[in-house]
């Protein structure tokens, strides 16, 4: 079933009135999950804004030079969201590895799934959206950009 959705700016971290400095869609492109809308651009980074909806654009709210926050409406599209996405799942449940059973949430449910599913090298006990190998000036600074954006982060 089809429904009109509204796309929204993300949390940015500590960023207020970020600049739009490029629109990768226009009405009527057909779009995914993931696929990205914008890009906006601070003084430290630049960053896409992805799409949490499948379907088509119907119009756009920001234009290239806009400042933006996070909530302000990005575009509506014609289509639908899926039910549960990776970041927004919350549910609990036990999962099996091995002989033991684990209650874990959301990514880390299916992560210790197909962890679960073949005999492992090593065992699991750190788990993070992002792995930054290597500390130096870029590693450093991805792994707090990304931990500003609420993402869990190994360094």
């Amino acid at each position: 079933m089809s429904e009109t959705i509204k796309l929204r700016i993300p949390k940015l971290g500590d960023f207020e009135d970020v600049e739009v400095i490029e629109i990768l869609v226009a009405p009527g492109d057909e779009v995914g999950v993931e696929d990205s809308l914008i890009t906006l651009e601070t003084d430290k980074a630049t960053m896409d804004v992805p799409s949490s909806a499948v379907g088509k654009i119907i119009s756009l709210s920001v234009v290239v030079g806009d400042k933006v926050n996070a909530g302000d409406l990005v575009a509506t599209v014609e289509g639908f969201a899926p039910t549960v996405s990776a970041a927004q799942d919350t549910t609990t449940q036990p999962v099996e590895r091995g002989n033991v059973k684990v209650a874990e949430s959301g990514k880390k449910e299916r992560i210790l799934a197909i962890a679960a599913s073949a005999e492992p090298l090593l065992e699991t006990t750190h788990f993070a959206d992002l792995v930054v190998i290597g500390a130096g000036p870029g590693g450093y600074t991805a792994a707090f950009r990304a931990a500003d954006l609420g993402m869990d982060v190994i360094l």
